[in-house]
């Protein structure tokens, strides 16, 4: 898990070779709620991956693509999104 690996980094000793690959939004989230963690920890700038995510419905299902693009653009208009973006740290 996210936190087993974060925890394992945390409670090494100074002369471990611990390392941890974790999600962006999870290590910013994580020193948000527990400031004084951040100056326990190295954190690289260089990223692993980028994910693009795309949302998948049924064809022919209760829901329609323009209901989905309808809700999206709500939220977007609403700020939504915006606040998660800067929560989570995501670009």
């Amino acid at each position: 898990s996210h936190m087993g690996s974060l925890r394992a980094v945390l409670l090494s000793e100074p002369d471990q070779k611990v390392v941890a690959v974790l999600p962006r939004a999870y290590v910013h989230h994580f020193l948000r709620e527990n400031p004084s963690k951040r100056e326990l920890l190295l954190i690289s700038e260089r990223l692993d991956q980028r994910y693009r995510h795309q949302i998948l419905i049924r064809e022919e299902g209760p829901v329609t693509v323009e209901q989905v693009n309808g809700w999206l653009d709500t939220l977007e208009s609403q700020g939504f999104f915006e606040t998660l973006r800067e929560e989570y740290g995501l670009e």
